[in-house]
Order: C-alpha cells, then sequence, then structure tokens
C-alpha cells in the first residue's frame, strides 16, 4: 500500500493467487466480466471471458476507495491512507502477521462490491415488485366476492349458507362465468393443474392524489379492463419467478391470514447482503492465506475496521465488542441455513 498524492490513488499489490480465485469466481457467476471492478478490467486491458488473469506485471492496482456507491473515495486520499495505516498498526497487536501487503489484499477483496452491489439493486427490485403484487391480491381479495339474489337462485341452501369462497370450485365458475357475481377469474397451473383464481371486482378503482387534492374515479368500462390486466400481471409475474406464492394459487387459495402474516420484502439500509459477501472475501484472504490461524473475533474486528474506513458502514460501533458482535451477526443472518424455517417458509415472494 503506497500512497500516490500526485494522482490522488492508493497503489496496492494484492497477493497474486488471492486476486485470481476472487477474479475466477466472479467470471465463474455469469462467463461475464461486467461484474469486474473497473479498476480491475483497466488495469488488464483487454479480456478475453475465462482467461483473465493477474500477473506480477499488472500490479499495482491503483485504488481509489471507491465504495458500492462510488467509485472515488469521498474525501482526501491521503487521509484515508492515514487512516488505513493506523488500522494496520492497531492490530498488529492481535495479528501479528498483519503488514501493508495484507491491508492491500483486504483492499482488493472490497472491490468486488461492483458487481455484487448492481446485482442486488436488480434482484431487490424484482423481488419488491413481487411482494407489492402479493399486497396487491391480499388487498382486493379483502373485498369478498358477493353473491346475489340472482344468483342464491341457482344454488341450494347448503352452498348459499357458505359463502362464495367456501363453494366448490366448479360452482364459483360457473357463476362468474355466466356473470352471476362480480369477479375478474383467471386459470392458473402447469401441466394436470387447472385452477380458477379470482378476485372481486365490483369496486370502485381510485387514482389518489398524494398531494392531498381530489382523487380521480376510474370509469366502470375501464375498470373491468384493469382488473382482468391485475389479475394477470399478478398471476402471470409470480408464475415467470416461481414463487411460493404462485405455487400456493394452484393448489390451495390462500386465505387472508397467510398472507396478512407473511414475511414482507424490505431492502436493507445497511446492505446486509453487500456486506456479508465483502466480510467473506476478506475472512477468506485472512484464514487461507496468513501464516498462522487468527481467532474469528480478531479478523471480525480488522474487517470492521476496513470497511467503516471505506465509508461501507455508516454507523459507529465504538468497542471490540461492539464490532464483533456487529459483524458476526451480519454473516449469521446472512447464513440461509441458519434462518428460521418459519421465516423462510413466509416470504411467499421467492
Amino acid at each position: 500500500m503506497v500512497l500516490n498524492e500526485a494522482d490522488n490513488i492508493i497503489d496496492i499489490s494484492p497477493n497474486i493467487e488471492f486476486a485470481n480465485k476472487l477474479i475466477s469466481d466472479e467470471l465463474a457467476r455469469g462467463n461475464t466480466y461486467e461484474r469486474i471492478h473497473p479498476t480491475i478490467s483497466d488495469q488488464l486491458g483487454s479480456i478475453i471471458i475465462g482467461e483473465l488473469k493477474v500477473t506480477y506485471n499488472n500490479l499495482p492496482f491503483k485504488f481509489m476507495g471507491g465504495n458500492d456507491k462510488s467509485l472515488h473515495y469521498d474525501g482526501k486520499l491521503s487521509e484515508l491512507y492515514n487512516e488505513l495505516r493506523d488500522v494496520g498498526e492497531k492490530h498488529k497487536q492481535y495479528i501479528p502477521s498483519l503488514n501493508l501487503q495484507a491491508i492491500d489484499n483486504l483492499l482488493f477483496a472490497t472491490l468486488f462490491s461492483w458487481g455484487e452491489f448492481s446485482e442486488r439493486q436488480g434482484n431487490d427490485n424484482r423481488l419488491s415488485y413481487l411482494d407489492e403484487l402479493i399486497g396487491l391480491y391480499l388487498n382486493i381479495k379483502k373485498k369478498k366476492v358477493l353473491i346475489g339474489k340472482e344468483a342464491s337462485l341457482l344454488l341450494d341452501a347448503e352452498d348459499r349458507s357458505k359463502g362464495f369462497d367456501r363453494i366448490s370450485e366448479d360452482t364459483k365458475e360457473h357463476l362468474i362465468v355466466d356473470g352471476y357475481v362480480k369477479a375478474e377469474a383467471r386459470h392458473v397451473g402447469g401441466l394436470g393443474v387447472n385452477k380458477l383464481t379470482y378476485i372481486p371486482s365490483d369496486m370502485d378503482i381510485v387514482i389518489a392524489d398524494r398531494n392531498g387534492g381530489e382523487n380521480i374515479v376510474i370509469p366502470e368500462r375501464l375498470a373491468n379492463k384493469i382488473y382482468s390486466m391485475l389479475l394477470k400481471e399478478i398471476i402471470e409475474e409470480h408464475q415467470r419467478n416461481g414463487t411460493k406464492f404462485y405455487t400456493k394459487l394452484t393448489k390451495d387459495d390462500v386465505n387472508d391470514i397467510e398472507l396478512e402474516s407473511r414475511s414482507t420484502f424490505r431492502k436493507s439500509k445497511k446492505n446486509i447482503k453487500l456486506l456479508n459477501h465483502l466480510i467473506l472475501l476478506m475472512d477468506i484472504y485472512i484464514t487461507q492465506y496468513n501464516t498462522f490461524e487468527v481467532v474469528k473475533k480478531h479478523r471480525y474486528v480488522l474487517i470492521y475496521d476496513i470497511l467503516k474506513a471505506l465509508k461501507y458502514i455508516e454507523y459507529n460501533h465504538p468497542t471490540r465488542e461492539d464490532k464483533y458482535s456487529y459483524i458476526r451477526t451480519i454473516v449469521r443472518d446472512s447464513d440461509p441455513t441458519k434462518r428460521s424455517k418459519t421465516y423462510g417458509e413466509k416470504q411467499l415472494y421467492i
């Protein structure tokens, strides 16, 4: 790690084996180098997918201190350089093998937030939309389909006492298709499955004025088309993504209580998925490329201090115990094998 104040960059020389492992793993994600950080791709020049290799001729890399929100450090590189040197000196009492090249490797690992961040953004937007569609479906389904007097004459006493939700699928379909009840219907399912899913459509559709002005009511004729489009969008998007919600639609119509208690999608303000990705990469280096074993607490606190210096972590955790606990919690909560079974089952948007 060498400060080049004239060019406002920090030169880093990562371990060749470690650098090539990270690049190889990144390329394997999609056989593309679009995820590779410009700091790396610009340095290596012309790239052939699958043959991208770092050699000593490529060193040093020009590190500009960017995090997931920016390619460049938001501040003076000299201040970041001094802070990183201080981090190295402070942690030597816990990790005697720590030197400036070890810091280089950890900084190089942070460059792999580039592809992870953009991929996560796209995936989060997709999952968020799928969950919004579930919420829309729930809100419409809460308005029960009403069986009017004309439709009641077609039903026997037992079905009249059940209400629309509890009568047989064949009877529902008959009432909907022949127009005895106001509901939008659509068949769902795959091979060997042909299940009717419906939503009540005897309601006004309103465009709300977010600024407190007068709302706009969609005419009934147009509203009928919109209900058809809504049900089509809800079903087709979930079918395309193979979600648990769609699977439930093809088997047992999900009830209001199940949808109300689902785990709704939340975009993480702390970039937990991205942080976990970087923590694991940095931890790989410390555990596999150091001269002796470093206990987990010392590893995690070092990783915390570097990510904090680079502004990946916004809030300050004052003690070593706090820092260790914060990093450990991210890793634990991001491990799919250790998540609550119930929590996973309630994520209907996946």
